[in-house]
């Protein structure tokens, strides 16, 4: 029997998302968000563990990602791993060269699925009560529109699925 171990912060945190909400975690003083410019989405960088998150939605996730894998559901979670989805074409007689294109997911690990683990990529998007759009609007951006093409070149090119959370 698979047991979970953590340390006492981890389960410090763990009880607070569970009684207080998911982002309680971060008022105990584990996470400290790092004074930048604001993104274009309104969200601010925080560092936890020596790592940087875009947002405190994308450490909350983490967290969660992070149980998940001590409970050996998943393994090997990982984050920001770059996956080259075009190549670079070098310049010819009749076109200019064009830049490899690469895919940035926030987090990467492997989960057990139909009796084999397959690599899954994660990326946390941002909510529409942040941005003030419908849902609708949000997948009409060409900034969703390049993640899901991106997403669909990992998956045809390497057979790696890609969730949207």
């Amino acid at each position: 029997m698979n047991q979970l171990r953590m340390s006492p912060e981890e389960f410090t945190a763990h009880q607070a998302r569970v009684k207080g909400g998911v982002l309680a975690a971060l008022d105990l003083g584990m996470a400290k968000a790092t004074k930048k410019a604001t993104a274009k989405f309104g969200n601010d960088k925080v560092e936890f563990d020596g790592e940087v998150f875009d947002s405190k939605r994308e450490l909350a996730r983490y967290q969660e990602l992070r149980l998940i894998e001590k409970s050996g559901t998943i393994r090997n979670l990982r984050t920001k791993i770059s996956y080259e989805v075009t190549p670079f074409f070098p310049a010819t007689e009749d076109r200019q060269s064009q830049r490899a294109t690469y895919f940035i997911p926030d987090f990467t690990y492997e989960e057990f699925y139909k009796g084999k683990w397959r690599t899954v990529c994660e990326d946390v998007k941002f909510s529409t009560h942040a941005t003030g759009l419908s849902k609708a609007s949000l997948k009409k951006t060409p900034a969703y529109n390049l993640f899901r093409l991106k997403s669909k070149l990992l998956y045809q090119q390497q057979g790696i699925f890609t969730k949207e959370v």
